[in-house]
């Protein structure tokens, strides 16, 4: 899948610990797409924020919460 050539289509990114958030992130951007990440609290690397476009931060007991953000953002395809 490819985001359209005007618009960078925005990709979700539930973020937990370790290396693949950051290489998800840069792999996505590299293909055009705009990262927005589900991070968190307590698990994810704070330094993710510099690799995304866009972050949100939620405990991960507030797993409800987080499908209502990705509805907000419009996002439709997520990786996880």
């Amino acid at each position: 899948m490819h985001p359209a050539r005007d618009t960078k289509q925005k990709i979700g990114l539930i973020s937990g610990s370790g290396k693949f958030p950051f290489l998800f992130a840069q792999a996505a951007k590299e293909k055009g797409y705009s990262v927005f990440s589900i991070a968190i609290r307590n698990n994810t690397d704070s330094r993710l924020k510099r690799y995304v476009d866009s972050i949100r931060w939620f405990k991960i007991s507030e797993f409800r919460k987080i499908f209502g953000c990705l509805k907000e953002e419009s996002i439709e395809n997520v990786v996880m």
